[in-house]
């Protein structure tokens, strides 16, 4: 982390639960998430479904989440996330922020 930076603490699967990461994105007039992590079915789904809930704009990062349930990361980025999120590669990601 450097200066400036949050750090949040997560005490259950999702990031929002029992939180301040939306009062942190708020305050700093933060609208889109870009989300990646180590468990697509459960932290970051749940973080994606609460994100939804609260109105973000959210991207998923297809090849920087995983699961040790492949076929689970697979169903989630096919047919799930896109319903909610805009899926991309991590490269198309930063493509994206180069501009």
């Amino acid at each position: 982390p450097g200066p400036g930076d949050y750090i949040v603490p997560k005490h259950r699967w999702s990031a929002f639960h029992g939180t301040y990461f939306d009062t942190a994105l708020r305050s700093r007039g933060t609208n889109t998430i870009v989300l990646c992590g180590a468990s697509t079915d459960v932290g970051v789904a749940s973080t994606a479904f609460a994100a939804r809930d609260l109105d973000y704009n959210l991207m998923i990062v297809s090849d920087a989440c995983t699961s040790p349930e492949r076929d689970n990361h697979e169903q989630l980025m096919r047919r799930i996330f896109p319903r909610m999120a805009r899926v991309r590669t991590t490269a198309q990601v930063v493509a994206m922020l180069s501009r």
